[in-house]
C-alpha cells in the first residue's frame, strides 16, 4: 500500500489557506481515510489549494470522492462512460450536512491562470478572491 495513499502534503499557507497535495488516486478503500484526514486538517481554512501538479491519475471513484469534498454535501454527477453493453457513471457522494464545510464550487482558481509550475501555489493564492488584501 502506498504511504498515505499518495496524499503527500497538508499544510497551512499564508493568510489561513490550506494546501492539499495529492500525487495519485489510489482505490477509495485505501485513500478515503487519508482524504478525510486532509480535509479535517483543512477545516476552518480561508481557502483550499488542491495541488495536483504531480498527480498520475488513478481510480475514478476516488476522484469523485475528492470532488465531493469540494462541491458540497449533495451528490453531483461528474462523468459517464458508455461501453458497448452498459453505461458507467461516477457521482460525488452524498455527505452528511456540513461534512464539506462549504461548497467550494466557483471559489477555486480557474485552471486558465498561466504561470510556471513552480509558481502555481503563489498564483493560486493570488487569484483567490477571499484571500486578496483589502
Amino acid at each position: 500500500m502506498p504511504r498515505a495513499a499518495q496524499v503527500r502534503q497538508v499544510s497551512r499557507l499564508d493568510r489561513g489557506a490550506c494546501l492539499i497535495r495529492i500525487d495519485g488516486f489510489e482505490s477509495l478503500s485505501i485513500a478515503q481515510p487519508y482524504i478525510d484526514a486532509a480535509f479535517a486538517l483543512a477545516r476552518g481554512a480561508t481557502g483550499i489549494v488542491l495541488d495536483l501538479r504531480s498527480n498520475v491519475g488513478g481510480y475514478p471513484e476516488t476522484v469523485a470522492y475528492l470532488a465531493g469534498r469540494l462541491l458540497g454535501d449533495k451528490a453531483v454527477k461528474l462523468s459517464e462512460v458508455t461501453y458497448r453493453d452498459h453505461h458507467r457513471q461516477w457521482w460525488t457522494p452524498d455527505l452528511p450536512t456540513g461534512t464539506a464545510g462549504t461548497n467550494w464550487e466557483g471559489r477555486g482558481v480557474a485552471p486558465q491562470v498561466d504561470c510556471a509550475a513552480d509558481d502555481a501555489i503563489d498564483a493560486a493564492l493570488a487569484h483567490m478572491p477571499i484571500l486578496k488584501p483589502r
